[in-house]
């Protein structure tokens, strides 16, 4: 009886054919609605900051938000919400923000800037 269940178990038969088979998606981004006003997207841009899926993300993000999210245009939340839910790694984000890695061209922006500089100022505090 045994031997039916083992014989049905998949076998690892050589490690190189089970690195090709291992995968790892990014969860891709939640549907916003189109009619999302400002005040709504405040809010949910700053609940998102807050709650990353890393603590440090989560302290510099909600506080740079917290303090300069009310100012940033609609076009700079817009950027912001590609940053932050863009599906980029965690720890991506962190070492850009924390100016410790290169910035990829294709996010650079004003934004970003703004969030660097931010966290410079919240490191030199601590």
């Amino acid at each position: 009886m045994h031997s039916k269940i083992l014989s049905a178990v998949p076998r690892l038969v050589n490690l190189t054919s089970w690195r090709s088979c291992a995968q790892f998606t990014i969860p891709t981004r939640k549907a916003v609605p189109k009619d999302e006003t400002l005040e709504v997207k405040r809010a949910r841009l700053l609940y998102q900051s807050k709650k990353r899926g890393i603590l440090e993300n989560g302290i510099l993000l909600g506080n740079f938000f917290s303090a300069y999210g009310s100012q940033l245009s609609p076009d700079q939340l817009a950027t912001y919400d590609d940053l932050v839910n863009g599906g980029y790694p965690e720890w991506d984000l962190y070492y850009w923000i924390c100016g410790l890695r290169p910035v990829p061209e294709e996010i650079k922006s004003d934004v970003l800037q703004m969030i660097t500089v931010f966290v410079q100022g919240f490191r030199k505090k601590m």
